[in-house]
């Protein structure tokens, strides 16, 4: 192998074990060292990027099941109240089948009073004929 003397601006590059000569390389060289820490930036960036979308994402998960958790027990409590709603829409029922049916004794023993009223005042009425009656039978068999 056999060395060779290069200014400042030139670099050595070996290669397939040969000596490639480049001039200017070390501008190249800066170059891509620039490029390459750019990219290292860029890349620092897209990691911090991520991690702060995955803290994001893991709160929106978080908030996600606590949503899923308050959801099943408003929908707990709706059927609860449903079911509740029912027995007491079960109950009025009963309460108006009552009603009614004592609506109709009420009406019937209305009905009943009436006619014993009305039963009452005809005897009523007839009874100073039967006294009357009673009286003067009587009469005619003391004499």
């Amino acid at each position: 192998m056999k060395l060779v003397q290069t200014t400042r601006k030139e670099t050595l590059v070996y290669f397939s074990s040969r000596l490639f000569h480049y001039p200017f390389v070390d501008f190249f060289e800066q170059d891509t060292q620039d490029r390459l820490n750019a990219e290292e930036e860029a890349r620092n960036q897209l990691s911090q990027q991520k991690r702060k979308l995955e803290q994001e994402m893991n709160g929106l998960r978080k908030e996600l099941e606590d949503l899923e958790l308050s959801v099943s027990k408003s929908e707990g409590d709706k059927n609860t109240k449903e079911h509740q709603i029912r027995c007491l829409n079960d109950e009025i029922a009963h309460q108006d089948e009552l009603i009614n049916k004592l609506n109709k004794e009420k009406k019937h023993m209305q009905e009943v009073n009436q006619k014993s009223a009305e039963d009452m005042q005809v005897s009523i009425e007839k009874l100073p004929m039967q006294i009357n009656l009673v009286f003067y039978s009587h009469q005619s068999h003391l004499t």
